[in-house]
């Protein structure tokens, strides 16, 4: 029985990254606001339009994206942010994108936040991500899918952004 406890716990906390939780598994859209708000997130209205690329989600031309519905919070020393971005017309969930910022500016965070994501992560799909080098727009980046998943993590000059989306 304690094996068992031990198992559920360290599934349960394996997820939760430096304040952010992990959705791997598609969320109704009617949920996000009470999950968001269960963990302390405020609601944040962009007041410009904000689009994504094929990059940033692979399925970009099989769907017009509405506008994301962006949620913020301070965690600890950190700034993070959880953006969700539908589908129009069907509000499907397509991409969640979390983002870190260090309000400290420390030199090691993004190193602390991306070993612990490539733990969580990799668990997850039981495998380890394929890295590629760093371009003009983010540093290395690591993408892990299978058939259901494609998720990308990387640096950015303001922070650590992490993209969960399915295929």
């Amino acid at each position: 029985m304690k094996t068992i406890f031990f198992f559920a716990v360290n599934i349960f906390f394996s997820s939760i990254t430096f304040g952010q939780d992990f959705q791997f598994n598609k969320i109704p859209f009617n949920k996000i606001d009470s999950i968001q708000k269960s963990q302390g997130f405020e609601k944040f209205p962009y007041d410009y339009p904000i689009g994504v690329s094929e990059d940033y989600f692979p399925n970009r031309k099989k769907y017009r994206i509405e506008q994301p519905i962006v949620y913020r919070k301070n965690y600890r020393d950190y700034f993070v942010e959880t953006s969700f971005y539908l589908s129009s017309g069907d509000s499907t969930i397509r991409l969640i994108e979390y983002w870190w910022r260090d309000t400290t500016y420390s030199l090691d965070f993004t190193d602390t936040i991306i070993a612990k994501n490539n733990i969580i992560i990799s668990s997850f799909f039981k495998s380890k991500g394929k890295t590629y080098p760093k371009n003009k727009n983010h540093g290395d980046k690591t993408i892990w899918r299978n058939k259901f998943y494609y998720v990308q993590q990387f640096p950015v000059a303001e922070g650590l952004r992490v993209l969960i989306s399915w295929k």
